[in-house]
């Protein structure tokens, strides 16, 4: 045997590869009323997508879609005449998609 492959060593190596690339944090505050903060943090510039979903998955505000330099950004997302619940957020760029959740409370 010459070698082994180790699964779980790629997954890490590829996990951190990714937050180097982009990150999505978790919102503040959460559970929140009557706004939240999104943040996220991209190693270079490129366009960005940041859509809210409800439980369906299905998307229920679009908060942005546009190019955005490198650095840390941050969203307010108001809620306006969405009910209380649980709610996922997902950060997509060229390089993948990340999601998270978060809990509107009324």
């Amino acid at each position: 045997m010459y070698g082994t492959y180790n699964n779980s060593t790629n997954s890490e190596e590829e996990a951190k590869l990714q937050k180097m690339i982009f990150s999505l944090a978790p919102n503040y505050p959460n559970p929140f009323n009557p706004s939240s903060n999104i943040s996220f943090t991209l190693a270079q510039a490129e366009r960005v997508e940041l859509t809210v979903y409800n439980q369906l998955g299905m998307p229920v505000q679009e908060l942005l879609q546009e190019y955005r330099n490198a650095g840390t950004h941050t969203i307010l997302f108001d809620p306006a005449n969405l009910p209380s619940g649980l709610y996922f957020y997902q950060l997509k760029t060229s390089n993948g998609k990340l999601t998270r959740s978060m809990s509107l409370i009324k």
